[in-house]
């Protein structure tokens, strides 16, 4: 086996330095492509998202990952290095699983990872950066996750980001169903959180996007309406919740667009949640007075503690499931030598055989070309295995002699 994970998450790395090393939808493809390139990569996949960036490859070295993370971001390496985990073969397993079952979010159990994870997959697949170990890989990856979202309270009480920010909405507004929510974006965790929200009560609806037909279908959707993304500033004052989760690399609302709101609602709270990363508001804006902003981060230190003991359990999942894989690869690996070594076999056999057939057509008596055959084909299966005994012995391999010993089935007596 050989695999490799390299990476930051939201254990490792502030908001800030996530932002910088985050890939979008649009550049992955390109970025995937790039990787590749790399003489260490013959496979690989690329997940980011607002929790962690990371690179699945067959890499065995992490420098040349670094240096082009460094590269493909524009980042120095300074900003990478103190932050980066490098998992090989194993662990790189068992990490990956963590990831797929939500164990390893920045809220614990959140679902949305997992749709995140086959995404990429999916893309990898169809660039065909996805080889034999990976595919072999990502099925097993996505039943564990499945195994523990299934058998466990981790699964069962899962949270996502959408629904801790809505709950924070319930909280800061008594009334949340008179309250008027600006959805900006139109992917995942908007359509989550409209979802949230709508059952909280809420009733009246904005939504904003890049593209307006998206904005408009989840309009249609709640009965809400869609707004320019350029024109937001002009509907803050009458809006009390603010969710955004776009891919923009630049924030959308500013500061002193808010400043403006603030004045024109006197003083009513405003809540702004960022699901973004990079961010999509201004982290400045946090400072005004009436204004309630959280980012991805923030929600960390307001998430429900999940029961140890479902989470012991969920470990418990992933270790069995890690290693009933790495014994399918060992499994995979000795079929694979029986295989050739049967083939070289095989391989010895026709070619005494056609040594054989060549002999008798010469007119050689039968019993002798019998015994001549016997004779080579002895000293071919042999030669090889009585040279490396002969070695080990002479450089005191025991162990080596050992296992000789049980493969040839020598009697104890002999040695």
């Amino acid at each position: 086996m050989s695999l490799s994970v390299y990476g930051i998450n939201h254990q490792t790395a502030t908001l800030s330095i996530r932002e910088r090393l985050a890939f979008t939808p649009s550049n992955t493809p390109d970025a995937l492509r790039a990787l590749l390139q790399l003489e260490e990569v013959n496979e690989a996949v690329i997940l980011s998202t607002c929790h962690r960036t990371e690179l699945y490859t067959d890499s065995h070295d992490c420098q040349p990952l670094s240096a082009w993370l460094s590269e493909t971001c524009q980042t120095q390496s300074e900003y990478i290095d103190p932050y980066a985990y490098f998992y090989r073969d194993q662990e790189a397993v068992k990490h990956l699983m963590r990831v797929s079952s939500g164990l390893d979010s920045l809220i614990l159990g959140e679902s949305q990872i997992i749709s995140q994870m086959k995404r990429a997959f999916e893309l990898a697949y169809q660039l065909g950066s996805i080889g034999m170990q990976l595919h072999h890989l990502f099925p097993k990856v996505f039943a564990t996750a499945k195994k523990v979202r299934t058998d466990t309270a981790v699964g069962r009480h899962a949270n996502s980001l959408a629904l801790m920010a809505t709950k924070r909405a319930s909280q800061i507004f008594a009334n949340i169903g008179d309250c008027q929510a600006l959805l900006i974006g139109a992917g995942d965790t908007i359509s989550l959180s409209a979802k949230h929200l709508a059952h909280f009560g809420v009733k009246k609806w904005l939504f904003a996007n890049r593209t307006p037909a998206r904005a408009q279908k989840l309009a249609n959707q709640y009965s809400g309406t869609s707004i320019p993304l350029q024109s937001i500033a002009d509907y803050l004052v009458n809006t009390d919740i603010v969710i955004s989760a776009t891919h923009s690399p630049l924030p959308i609302i500013g500061k002193g667009m808010l400043e403006t709101a603030v004045k024109q609602r006197r003083h009513q709270p405003l809540l702004l949640i960022d699901l973004s990363v990079p961010r999509n508001i201004e982290p400045e804006a946090g400072q005004l007075r009436d204004i309630y902003l959280y980012n991805v981060d923030d929600l960390k230190q307001i998430a429900s503690q999940q029961q140890q003991q479902a989470v012991e359990q969920a470990h418990q999942i992933v270790n069995l499931h890690s290693a009933a894989y790495r014994h399918q690869l060992k499994a995979l690996d000795a079929k694979e030598m029986v295989r050739h070594y049967r083939s070289k076999m095989f391989e010895l056999r026709d070619q005494a055989t056609q040594h054989a057939i060549k002999q008798l057509e010469r007119g050689e008596t039968p019993a002798h070309v019998i015994q001549l055959l016997a004779h080579r084909l002895s000293n071919q299966i042999m030669h090889q295995p009585c040279v490396r005994m002969k070695q080990a012995a002479a450089n005191s391999e025991d162990k080596l002699l050992l296992a000789a010993k049980w493969l040839l089935d020598i009697e104890e007596s002999v040695v």
